[in-house]
C-alpha cells in the first residue's frame, strides 16, 4: 500500500489538501505486466541527465503506461481492512487531486519509484521481470506453436508458484 499526502488547487482554484491511497495485488500485477515492464525498462535505461534527448513518443508511451498503473491502483481501503474499493477510479481520473498527483509525480522522478515500492507487493518487480525474460527466450526458441504453449503453461505454473510464496511470506 502507497499513500500520498497531496496538496493540490481544485478546479475552483481553491487550496485543498488530501491523502490518495494506492494498492496492487499480485493478481492485479499480473494483469498489469506490459506496462509495468515499459515503466521498468524506462526507469533502467533513461539517464536523467539525459532526458532532454528522450524521443517524445517514448515519453507518451511512458506516460501512458504510468497512468494506467496508478489508476489501477488507486482507491480506498475499508476501515476493516478488508477491501480496497477501487469502484471510483474514473471519478478519480476526473479530478483536480489526479491532474494534481500525475503532474507532481512526472516532475520528481524519485517519485515514480517510490510509488512503484509501495504499490508492488514485495517480490513483484523481479517477477515481472524474470516472466518477461523467461517470454522472450520461449517465443524466441520456439517454432512450434504446441511447444510453445507448453513452454508458456510450464512459465505459469513458475509464476503460480511464486506467487504463493509471495502470498506466504516465504
Amino acid at each position: 500500500m502507497y499513500t500520498k499526502k497531496l496538496p493540490f488547487k481544485d478546479f475552483n482554484n481553491q487550496p485543498r489538501n488530501t491523502t490518495l491511497t494506492f494498492n496492487l495485488t499480485e493478481r492485479e500485477v499480473f494483469k498489469l505486466m506490459v506496462e509495468f515492464k515499459f515503466i521498468f525498462d524506462w526507469r533502467d535505461r533513461i539517464d536523467v541527465e539525459d532526458l532532454i534527448d528522450v524521443d517524445p513518443a517514448d515519453v507518451v508511451e511512458f506516460y501512458n503506461n504510468f497512468e494506467e498503473i496508478v489508476l489501477s491502483a488507486y482507491g480506498v481501503m475499508s476501515q476493516d481492512g478488508l477491501y480496497f474499493d477501487k469502484t471510483g477510479k474514473f471519478k478519480f481520473e476526473e479530478s483536480a487531486m489526479f491532474a494534481a498527483y500525475m503532474v507532481e509525480t512526472l516532475r520528481d522522478l524519485t517519485e515514480i519509484n517510490r510509488f512503484l515500492e509501495g504499490v508492488l507487493p514485495k517480490g513483484m518487480e523481479d517477477l515481472v521481470k524474470a516472466a518477461d525474460e523467461s517470454l522472450a527466450v520461449a517465443a524466441a526458441n520456439s517454432e512450434n506453436p504446441a511447444e510453445l504453449r507448453a513452454q508458456l503453461a510450464a512459465l505459469q505454473a513458475q509464476i503460480d508458484q511464486r506467487s504463493a510464496e509471495i502470498g506466504s511470506g516465504e
